[in-house]
């Protein structure tokens, strides 16, 4: 069977050693030369940011430089992501406010998520050959670094999960209750947390037997209790940071479970938008990997000895179901590499699950790292600040671009919806046009038709940076000619149609 300390001393000892510390080698190297590189224009960490820099400087919930106020995803802050807003807020109003800044807390709270799921594992009876190839592979694979090098929610949600699943092994129910709320709070895709505390209390009674538990006193009932006691108090958080209307909140929700991107020809959830809709289909071999070790816990039998992950395996693939949105993969990872790593100790090949992995990352970030060597942000960021006048005009330039304009308060993205630019009415703006936006983006594209059509362009600067040009226009609005009517008068000098 699985999850035996002598088996684990032995093959740490053993094979599994070299292995590791290749491992780990390449989680260091990963972060030290793909640091700042890894994306650089992710329009959701701007987007982000940009909610987090209005709601802490002018304690604005809304969203008026990408998508609009009133509109989006989750209407700015209005019904979620405050909690986001504070702490991200909050650190960086000490540290200012800066990409980098903002990219290291993603990365202390992806690095401190790894730490308690090491925790998890001890407390749960996890030999040490089983708990350091899960940390090898959790740092390892694309899930993580992804998250750590994004300014969006997951980072902070993921920590959440992990930290509210801790507190419930270690005996404070009401303390993973509560943050388990506060997560759903900082996005409501953390709802999926309560998967892992759903299936604890399912099993507590074979959890305490086996001495996982480290309340084994303590009346389970009571601690059922004492969780909802906990969440109550976050309900009472999520209420004080958002005062509305319950039947709009209802609404909201209701009307985002199961949405269908308009670009997916299947509605694939979470986890199959992972798989196969990212570039190269390089996250299929992970998904094969999935397969083969829940498989082996069938086949070997591991889930006798395992039945909570078990269990919590299959509700979080319904779950994925919720949201088709691969960015939400991380929150489902933690607990399906104790399927994978469990697979691997039981038939003690550990090393063959690392190796793997090592195949498939070493490449892929070696080729990132090729390819965006060159990227200097801070150039960058330096570049549009200094060609753009401090004037008041409005400015319209790229995602990034937001980065060294965020205290312009008229800028806006150009992703911004065009019937609300239209509302503007601007007569005139500045247009900073960089390799992003310039580039044939799908993304830009409505906004940079409905400019160019409707406004004349006159070129003030241009500075060269890397990957092209970022050039400086003025753009004024385009004095149309009436539009020509053919029509003919009649002898009693009425209109008729030439027709």
């Amino acid at each position: 069977m699985v999850l035996n300390h002598t088996q684990s001393a032995d093959e740490t000892a053993g094979v599994l050693k070299p292995t590791l510390i290749a491992g780990f080698c390449l989680v260091l190297s990963a972060y030290i030369f793909l640091y700042d590189i890894y994306r650089p224009h992710n329009v959701d960490d701007p987007w982000i940011l940009s909610l987090a820099y209005n709601h802490t400087h002018f304690g604005n919930a809304d969203d008026d430089i990408f998508i609009g106020p009133g509109s989006g995803d989750t209407r700015g802050l209005y019904f979620f992501r405050k909690t986001h807003a504070i702490i991200y807020g909050s650190i960086l109003s000490i540290v200012g406010w800066s990409y980098s800044h903002a990219q290291t807390i993603s990365f202390l709270l992806v690095f401190l998520s790894g730490g308690l799921w090491i925790l998890i594992l001890r407390k749960m009876k996890f030999g040490s050959a089983f708990i350091w190839t899960y940390a090898a592979l959790f740092f390892l694979l694309e899930f993580s670094f992804a998250t750590a090098n994004s300014l969006r929610q997951e980072a902070l949600v993921m920590f959440f999960q992990s930290l509210g699943f801790y507190l419930l092994l270690s005996g404070r129910p009401f303390l993973s209750g509560l943050v388990s709320l506060i997560a759903v709070e900082t996005h409501p895709i953390a709802v999926i947390n309560l998967t892992l505390p759903f299936v604890f209390f399912i099993f507590r009674k074979k959890l305490d037997a086996s001495g996982l538990s480290q309340e084994q006193g303590k009346n389970r009932f009571d601690d059922r209790w004492s969780f909802a006691g906990g969440a109550l108090a976050g309900l009472g958080y999520y209420l004080l940071l958002h005062p509305i209307n319950p039947g709009d909140l209802f609404s909201f929700v209701s009307g985002h479970v199961g949405v269908i991107d308009k670009d997916a020809k299947v509605y694939l959830g979470t986890l199959g938008h992972y798989f196969f809709s990212t570039k190269y289909y390089r996250h299929v071999p992970e998904m094969i990997l999935f397969i083969v070790s829940i498989s082996i816990w069938i086949r070997e039998k591991i889930y006798r000895a395992r039945m909570e992950f078990f269990c919590a395996f299959w509700i979080l693939l319904v779950l994925s179901f919720l949201r088709d949105n691969f960015q939400y993969a991380v929150l489902f990872y933690p607990c399906l590499l104790v399927i994978l790593v469990g697979a691997f100790e039981s038939i003690k090949k550990l090393n063959w699950a690392l190796l793997i992995v090592l195949i498939l990352m070493v490449p892929q970030y070696s080729a990132v790292y090729y390819k965006n060597r060159s990227w200097d942000r801070e150039s960058y960021i330096q570049s549009a600040r200094d060609l753009v006048p401090q004037d008041g005009l409005p400015v319209v330039g790229s995602a990034t671009a937001w980065f060294g304009l965020m205290d312009r308060p008229n800028f806006k993205s150009g992703l911004y919806p065009v019937w609300k630019f239209k509302e503007k009415n601007y007569k005139t703006f500045y247009l900073l046009d960089d390799p992003f936006i310039g580039a044939p983006n799908p993304q830009y594209k409505p906004l940079q038709d409905f400019i160019k059509s409707n406004y004349d362009a006159r070129l003030l600067k241009k500075t060269a940076v890397e990957g092209g040009v970022i050039t400086l226009k003025k753009m004024t609005v385009k004095k149309f000619a009436p539009e020509k009517t053919d029509l003919l008068i009649d002898g009693r000098g009425l209109a008729k149609s030439r027709s």
